[in-house]
């Protein structure tokens, strides 16, 4: 990978998915999976690895796993279901999480970017069990509210 500064993306990932989001057929990906291996898949293991050394500093429990169906979506789409038969989607997902269960359990921290916007979120689906559990502190719940969080 090129990159000159760390933790960046190189201008070859977008460009790919430009291309991708003009050409998204089986036929182009697969002339062109090297393109996808080297601008698009290396530089999202680079970024999990170099986020999730930094996310770590804030809690040693957050997962960072460079791998596909880890902390980065897979590039296929589930079509079975889905109006639109497009196979692969045009932006790139990457998901850390915090705790040692599986992925959308607790704290997350979603990224996701194309070549024309970047979202970025963190969201919390937790219950006092889990956060009880999690941290050893009890979580006080007021009388009057007992569906409260």
């Amino acid at each position: 990978m090129d990159n000159k500064r760390s933790g960046s993306f190189p201008k070859d990932t977008v460009a790919f998915l430009k291309k991708l989001s003009k050409n998204n057929n089986r036929d182009w990906f697969s002339a062109n999976r090297n393109i996808y291996d080297k601008d698009f898949l290396e530089p999202a293991i680079h970024f999990v690895v170099e986020m999730g050394e930094k996310l770590q500093k804030i809690s040693l429990h957050i997962q960072a796993i460079p791998k596909i169906d880890k902390s980065i979506f897979r590039i296929h789409r589930d079509v079975r279901f889905s109006k639109d038969k497009e196979p692969y989607k045009t932006n790139m997902g990457l998901y850390f999480w915090e705790g040692p269960g599986k992925k959308w359990r607790e704290v997350d921290f979603i990224s996701t970017w194309n070549q024309n916007y970047l979202v970025s979120a963190v969201e919390c689906i937790c219950s006092q069990k889990n956060i009880l559990k999690n941290s050893g502190t009890p979580f006080p719940i007021p009388p009057k509210e007992k569906n409260w969080i």
